[in-house]
């Protein structure tokens, strides 16, 4: 693909735009990640600076010269659509839906489609190409997602000074040595009360291991300590630390990260990872041991590949540390903080009317994964146009009457007040994420 010569000056833009593709297919990414890639800010656009940087890095990387600022200004205006000097993700997809793949000749979106679980029968698990994360099949993605919970939840227990075994023995009310589905759901919501329907089902299967409807204290405890919730808790205390830090210098998380990324294919090798943990030991006054840092690097070592990948390190704690503020505090997955040795309380929702239930399923159906492309989190980013990381009642209305303009505003305000449940006027991401998640 591309030119047989290392000299780019003279290829037209779609042959350029086939190298990019050409070095993103490689490391096997998708579109989104390949965005993520390029957006160095994590402000959603990319910027004609990340341009630059990127693009030159990808055409680097597979064997090209660097190209001249006016050779690229061209081909980043057939990519920004719409010509305000930013590209979108959209505007980023939509330059690559006709690049084909090699001699496969399979369209590059088709593994896109495949990464939300749709196209080609969305029964395939890992497929390895050359270096990068794996596509992930709907079940696949589903576990992710269920370790991100379960390990959230983990942190939180943590936080309370009860064990596992401590906490079982305390919702074990009739004493039988199992938790039911309600009992458990009522131990899950008290430490994260934003989880959807689809996320507390899917944490009572990994919790209930020999599928027998309930879930013995092994099963309990096992689930809780897979990923040495300490150690998160602990890695939480310190990105709050190292964000706070560069958030000063107008950086990231993830900037902070890309430093120690040498060749800046967005992944950590093992010994990078180690090195950035130690130079940044000093922050938040808390310090990880090599089992903690290795621990938290194969969590996220998606493929075993002894790479870890910077972007979902980089969402997983910005969800959490999010969340956290959202509802209270740090640490916090609830409408209550979170004390030692206290239960939090398990929190009680408004009754939705079957016509606000049939709306609020449609919007979530809508919003979801498989129909948007973006994980939740990410939709509400989009959709907080203000960007102060809530939800108005202007913006409510705007995405509820995209898919229902038969009704009013007095309707749209009654479903306003069910996802509101903390009754603030303004929707948090944690309630946003508990009804549309």
């Amino acid at each position: 693909m591309g030119a047989a010569s290392s000299d780019l000056r003279g290829l037209a833009a779609d042959q350029v735009i086939s190298l990019i593709a050409e070095y993103f297919q490689q490391r096997n990414m998708t579109l989104s990640q390949a965005f993520s890639l390029l957006d160095r800010d994590n402000s959603q656009y990319v910027s004609w600076d990340e341009f630059v940087l990127g693009i030159n890095l990808c055409l680097q990387n597979t064997g090209q010269h660097r190209v001249s600022n006016a050779d690229l200004w061209p081909i980043f205006k057939r990519f920004d659509r719409n010509n305000d000097n930013n590209i979108s993700l959209e505007e980023f997809q939509a330059q690559f839906y006709s690049q084909r793949r090699g001699a496969s000749g399979r369209n590059w979106y088709e593994d896109e489609l495949r990464m939300r679980g749709q196209g080609l029968g969305g029964n395939i698990h890992y497929q390895q190409i050359g270096y990068g994360p794996p596509v992930m099949s709907p079940a696949v993605r589903e576990t992710r997602r269920v370790d991100d919970v379960v390990t959230r939840i983990g942190s939180a227990i943590v936080r309370t000074g009860f064990t596992p075994m401590q906490l079982f023995n305390k919702v074990d009310l009739d004493h039988n040595g199992r938790l039911t589905w309600d009992e458990l759901e009522k131990v899950i919501l008290s430490f994260q009360s934003d989880l959807s329907i689809t996320e507390r089902q899917a944490i009572f299967r990994r919790f209930d291991k020999d599928g027998n409807g309930s879930i013995d204290i092994q099963e309990f405890c096992n689930t809780l300590n897979t990923w040495n919730p300490s150690a998160f808790v602990s890695m939480e205390t310190k990105l709050k630390a190292i964000g706070d830090k560069f958030r000063v210098q107008n950086q990231s998380v993830a900037d902070a990260f890309h430093v120690f990324d040498v060749n800046w294919d967005g992944f950590l090798t093992r010994d990078e990872w180690f090195r950035a943990m130690k130079t940044y030991d000093s922050y938040g006054g808390v310090s990880l041991s090599d089992a903690d840092i290795d621990v938290i690097f194969r969590r996220f070592d998606l493929n075993g590949d002894g790479l870890l990948s910077i972007a979902e390190f980089d969402q997983f704690f910005r969800d959490t540390l999010q969340r956290s503020y959202n509802a209270g505090g740090p640490g916090v997955y609830g409408a209550a903080p979170i004390q030692v040795g206290v239960m939090p309380t398990y929190p009680s929702y408004p009754v939705e009317q079957p016509w606000e239930t049939e709306v609020l399923d449609l919007v979530r159906n809508c919003l979801s994964v498989g129909r948007s492309g973006m994980q939740i989190t990410e939709v509400f980013r989009r959709l907080d146009i203000d960007h102060n990381n809530s939800m108005s009642p202007i913006e409510f209305h705007r995405m509820v009457n995209a898919y229902r303009q038969d009704l009013t505003a007095a309707h749209i305000d009654s479903l306003f007040r069910k996802v509101n449940t903390s009754g603030s006027g303004a929707i948090t991401l944690s309630e946003f994420v508990r009804r549309f998640g």
